[in-house]
């Protein structure tokens, strides 16, 4: 009965391959180890805590809850992808606290299901003794060992998933403006606008972007009757309209029609 159990217990091993977690195996970082070594130095990116539990939610759409994650104030700082037998939330929140991330979305889908069939070549060892009568009438015990191989024939289906994984710190830095990731629009986008301009991707919560009626998708062309040049140019406007604590007026092109909307500081 034991060597049952204990054949059993091996193969389980075998076949599961000793657990491992896709989502540390996979896992890559949106940051070079120099530039999260700086981040975690800033007192305003804030990093799970030894004694914390960080916070999982399962996805049914990744890019729309990553958006709006990020409009909290939630920061990406890596991902997990990678297509395998169904992991659970346990995996998700053991890659979260070894990267310090206070948050984690994850999602999986399924794909296939695919057959492995094989044999498994176990070490045996088989036990020997008895007694051994001479001719002259005397007996003699012995004991004694031999080793061998035992073949275990298996066959396993598991179902495969595609899955995934974003982790999130938490931004605490002030947004006065309140736009983030905002990205310069195409060359073709440029022809057929005729203006430069950038995308808005993101808008953070409670700031002047997101209690004006700027969207997400909306494409600024100008900043207080100024066309924009370029990415840079974005940004010097933009810091000079915080710094004036005032208005700012927007023109943005929004459903292909332009529009002015006004930022108040």
């Amino acid at each position: 009965m034991k060597k049952i159990i204990l054949t059993s217990v091996l193969l389980s091993l075998f076949l599961g391959g000793c657990a491992s977690s896709g989502y540390k195996n996979f896992y890559k970082s949106y940051a070079t180890p120099e530039q999260l070594k700086k981040v975690k130095k800033d007192p305003k990116m804030v990093f799970l805590k030894e004694e914390e539990e960080p916070k999982v939610f399962i996805s049914n759409d990744m890019k729309k809850d990553i958006a709006i994650l990020r409009s909290k104030r939630y920061m990406p700082i890596g991902y997990s992808s990678f297509n395998g037998g169904a992991e659970n939330e346990t995996q998700v929140i053991a890659q979260a606290k070894r990267i310090g991330a206070v948050l984690a979305i994850y999602g999986l889908k399924y794909t296939n299901s695919q057959t492995n069939s094989g044999a498994l070549v176990l070490p045996k060892t088989n036990y020997h003794s008895g007694t051994v009568y001479g001719s002259g009438g005397g007996y003699a015990s012995y004991s004694g060992t031999s080793t061998g191989t035992t073949v275990i024939p298996y066959s396993n289906t598991q179902r495969r998933y595609d899955q995934e994984a974003v982790f999130f710190i938490k931004n605490n830095y002030p947004f006065k403006f309140g736009t983030q990731g905002s990205t310069e629009i195409s060359r073709e986008k440029r022809i057929e606008i005729g203006y430069n301009g950038i995308l808005i991707n993101n808008i953070i919560e409670n700031t002047p972007a997101y209690k004006s009626d700027l969207l997400v998708g909306d494409i600024i062309i100008k900043i207080n009757n100024t066309s924009i040049k370029n990415y840079e140019h974005f940004g010097k406007m933009s810091k000079d309209c915080e710094d004036s604590k005032n208005t700012c007026l927007l023109t943005v092109i929004r459903n292909s029609e332009p529009k002015d909307i006004k930022i108040n500081f």
